[in-house]
């Protein structure tokens, strides 16, 4: 029943309405902060998290407190705040409009579902004064719809231009709209007309991909995938390149632009799998610098912005909410960090309280005595401020101790929630080798008083590890099983046999006694 419990309470959105026979789909917890977008209003900040809204007080920029919730289910992509009203492009159930003046009873006050149907919706959204701007996610090429939303309860569609590429992002200004098509590149829309929009330019060199776009004034900076572009657009007919500046930092490794805000003659630039933010002087538009990115081990990878006077507020699809102080945007102060699970890897059990492992943040019990309602207890995060990537590749859980890996170096990590409100950390044991080589645990098992950890490949060769957890104050080492070429992604013990599931290197199955064991 447990199990059964859990299975539907973690069931993904757009799975929603795939009951069947007798089981269905009663409860879930939707909240996963994949590249959260957000907006502010006031002395709270609203976080988009995929199936549902957070809403953090920032009224003391240090200390962001969660202060409420509220379930959306579907998907949310993109928002936007106007006044009172939040504009939800939900990818699964449409245009959404929720009144959000009072957290306590907020309302879902109109919707225009896609025009695909079940599953439809919509992934970008733009307001500009009595209309939406939105594309769907159903078809192909993309279409940029416009919507009457001057009756928030009555949403009119007035008119609509086939994209002919992947919309990536919309921005509207002075009766033309600004669309990244992704490999279709920037294409600039007359829309003075909603009902009968037509195109006037558009930017499309030679490797393209664009992924954002903001505009002020006559110039409009793009991301073209890693690199920034600036464009003269006071002639949409003519398109004129002035300066751009590659944000990729390692040649290694991708980098996707994904927002851009503007202040006077800075940029602020989202950046995924990159270091970012990244603060771009534009003074000089054909001559664009960066004067900040972050250190190597300060990267909060944000790829939501919101600016308020020097004060930036980030979204990240695996660090959660961070909030920097800009005054002197070359060396920004750091002021706070609230984690937001991201997508969930592990999941164990205890009676009523369940123990999420998310990617990049740490571990979350939500406690489901009452399943149609799970509700929030502690959390206990990799650091402080987790700006690389990880993820817990394995729970366990016996008594009140969770047993966890890759929570910080070669170790497996003993914690504590007697106390399901605060987790504590009561011990490690390290399962690597000695120096250079480092060590990852892919998966764990619990036998008895016996842990049995598989781990990573190395240059060195590594494959399982035995821990005695009897007393799991003083976790120890038992013995180890050598292997080479393999990832340990999966264990499983039945009496004297451990099956591991690898990566490189396969499947295998070891035997031995544990009574055996080589010390």
């Amino acid at each position: 029943m447990v199990r059964l419990i859990i299975l539907v309470l973690f069931l993904l959105s757009f799975l929603q309405g795939n009951d069947s026979l007798n089981v269905r789909t009663f409860s879930r917890w939707p909240y996963s902060c994949f590249r959260s977008p957000i907006q502010l209003r006031d002395t709270i900040a609203i976080l988009g998290a995929v199936g549902g809204l957070w809403f953090i007080n920032i009224s003391d920029l240090r200390n962001p407190v969660k202060v409420g919730e509220y379930v959306t289910e579907g998907f949310i992509s993109r928002m936007v705040l106007k006044e009172s009203l939040l504009y939800v492009a939900d990818a699964h159930n449409g245009l959404r409009i929720f009144d959000v003046r009072s957290l306590g009873e907020i309302q879902e006050i109109g919707r225009l579902s896609g025009p695909g149907g079940k599953f439809s919706g919509y992934r970008r959204v733009f307001i500009q004064e009595t209309l939406a701007f939105i594309v769907s996610t159903s078809g192909s090429p993309d279409t940029l719809l416009i919507i009457d939303i001057s009756d928030p309860r009555n949403l009119i569609r007035i008119g609509n231009f086939v994209l002919g590429g992947r919309c990536e992002e919309i921005f509207v200004s002075d009766n033309r709209a600004y669309i990244a098509t992704g490999s279709r590149g920037l294409k600039i829309i007359d829309v003075s007309n909603p009902s009968s929009p037509y195109l006037i330019g558009e930017w499309r060199p030679r490797r393209s991909f664009v992924t954002s776009v903001m505009v002020k004034d006559s110039f409009a900076y793009v991301g073209n995938y890693d690199t920034l572009q600036i464009i003269n657009i006071s002639n949409p007919g003519s398109l004129r390149e002035l300066g751009k500046l590659s944000l990729r930092m390692d040649r290694y490794y991708e980098a996707e632009i994904t927002d851009i805000v503007i202040s006077e003659t800075l940029l602020f630039v989202g950046v995924a799998a990159v270091r970012s933010p990244q603060v771009i002087n534009i003074a000089n538009p054909l001559s664009p610098y960066r004067i900040y990115y972050p250190p190597p081990d300060e990267s909060p990878n944000a790829h939501y912005l919101q600016l308020r006077g020097q004060i930036l507020f980030m979204g990240s699809s695996v660090y959660g909410f961070s909030i920097y102080d800009f005054t002197n945007p070359s060396s920004p102060v750091f002021l706070s960090y609230l984690p937001m699970p991201a997508y969930l890897v592990k999941v164990a059990v205890k009676d009523s309280l369940v123990v999420l492992g998310t990617g990049g943040t740490g571990l979350f019990i939500l406690d489901i005595a009452n399943p149609l309602c799970p509700k929030e207890r502690g959390k206990y995060m990799f650091t402080s401020r987790p700006f690389f990537y990880r993820y817990i590749p394995g729970i366990i859980v016996r008594d009140t101790f969770i047993f966890a890996g890759r929570l910080g170096g070669n170790l497996l990590y003993v914690l504590n929630f007697s106390n399901p409100d605060s987790i504590f950390l009561v011990a490690t044991c390290s399962v690597g080798l000695s120096a250079p080589y480092s060590v990852e645990i892919r998966s764990l098992f619990l036998k008895d008083s016996l842990i049995y950890a598989g781990l990573g490949q190395t240059l060195g060769g590594q494959g399982l590890v035995i821990c005695n957890v009897k007393d799991p104050t003083q976790p120890q080492i038992l013995g180890r099983v050598a292997m080479s070429n393999v990832d340990m992604y999966g264990v499983y013990v039945v009496g004297n046999y451990c099956y591991a599931a690898g990566g490189a290197g396969g499947f295998s199955s070891l035997m031995f006694l544990t009574q055996e064991i080589p010390i």
